[in-house]
């Protein structure tokens, strides 16, 4: 049987980063099986949500055990945000992403532009008009402007962050350590669902909402950045 220490170091170091799609799908298919394991149906199911006329972005979710029959569900999102630098601060259950937070999430590739811009305007444009495009100026030029566009496309949802133990490995070993301790009986009574976007939009709330008719008579208990400094209300 895993100690703690063993799933800390699975889940905050070995797959701590669930931001981008990979990383997600990666941790699913672990605890999958880790769950499936302790004797858990998993039910893993994909959702896209239109964020322009040709642009989707996916969501996954993950259902443990039978969400119709059970009499409790137990929920938390399990993806990871973005690096805010220290410069906001995060409290359980509220709203995760907003304008501020987008913007800070940005302010490294904001600094990248602003030093990019000078750089052009005051070395490389001089130097170009001087010595022609085909000169060192304009290779550093070149060079500089493409590595900010490589910056821009790989990290225009901000920067990952890679401590993610609050938000929100804590609640999924919470999850993981009640779920040891039910038995058979247990187990048909009260279900699990491993939510995404909850860094983001919140859609996996309403995947779960739609996941099944019978989710708005139940009784649900949110999980949410346990081991937070503050306290909860």
């Amino acid at each position: 049987m895993d100690t703690l220490k063993d799933l800390i170091f699975r889940y905050c170091v070995l797959f701590g980063r669930r931001f981008y799609a990979k990383e997600k799908l990666t941790f699913l298919r672990v605890i999958g099986k880790e769950l499936m394991q302790l004797g858990y149906r998993v039910d893993a199911k994909i959702a896209k949500l239109q964020l322009a006329k040709k642009r989707y972005e996916n969501y996954y979710n993950a259902y443990i055990g039978d969400v119709d029959r059970a009499d409790l569900i137990v929920c938390t999102y399990y993806d990871t945000g973005v690096n805010n630098f220290n410069l906001s601060k995060t409290y359980a259950f509220e709203q995760q992403f907003g304008r501020k937070r987008y913007l800070i999430g940005l302010l490294p590739i904001i600094i990248l532009a602003i030093a990019s811009v000078i750089l052009n305007y005051l070395l490389f444009i001089p130097g170009i008009q001087e010595m022609g495009l085909v000169s060192v100026s304009g290779a550093l030029s070149a060079i500089t402007t493409l590595l900010l566009f490589y910056f821009i496309l790989k990290f225009k949802n901000g920067i990952p962050n890679k401590k993610n133990f609050v938000c929100n490995t804590s609640s999924i070993l919470v999850m993981l350590n009640i779920i040891k301790k039910l038995d058979k009986n247990a187990k048909k009574k009260i279900a699990f669902v491993l939510c995404d976007g909850g860094r983001t939009s919140q859609y996996g709330l309403r995947m779960l909402e739609s996941y099944s008719s019978k989710i708005t008579k139940k009784n649900i208990v949110f999980l949410d950045s346990i081991g937070n400094s503050d306290k909860l209300v």
